[in-house]
C-alpha cells in the first residue's frame, strides 16, 4: 500500500467513526469518549503518514516528477530557482518525462540544452 492509499484509509476510518453514531449516541458520554479515542488515533495515524511524505523532489511510481511545496528552496522553480528540467535531469527521469518539462518558448536555454543531450545520445 502506498502512502496516499494509507492516508485515504485513515481518512475513511475517521469519517466512518463519525458517521456510525446515531444523533442520540452523539450526546452519550461513553460514545463521545469512544469517538474522541477513535478521532485521536486516526489523527495520530494521519500525522504519522504526513510526516513520511517526501520533502525532496522525486520521481513517483509512474516516473513522473514530483516537487513538493516544502522542498529545499533550490528546487522551487515557482520562486525563480532551478527549473523542473534541471531537477528531472538530476533525478535521472526518462526522456519522455524530461520532454514534459522543457519547452522552446518558455525556457529556451533548457530546450537548447535538452536538444544537445538528445543529439549526443544518438
Amino acid at each position: 500500500m502506498n502512502l496516499w492509499e494509507e492516508i485515504a484509509q485513515a481518512r475513511t476510518h475517521l469519517k466512518s467513526a463519525a458517521d456510525n453514531a446515531t444523533p442520540e449516541q452523539h450526546h452519550s458520554k461513553s460514545v463521545t469518549r469512544k469517538h474522541d479515542q477513535v478521532d485521536a488515533s486516526a489523527l495520530a495515524e494521519l500525522d504519522r503518514l504526513i510526516k513520511r511524505r517526501p520533502t525532496a523532489p522525486h520521481l513517483d511510481d509512474q516516473g513522473g516528477l514530483r516537487i513538493p511545496l516544502n522542498c529545499d528552496p533550490k528546487y522551487r522553480w515557482w520562486q525563480g530557482s532551478q527549473s523542473p528540467f534541471t531537477t528531472a535531469l538530476e533525478l535521472g527521469a526518462s526522456d519522455e518525462e524530461i520532454e514534459n518539462h522543457v519547452n522552446e518558448i518558455f525556457n529556451s536555454d533548457d530546450w537548447r540544452k535538452w536538444q544537445k543531450i538528445k543529439n549526443a545520445k544518438k
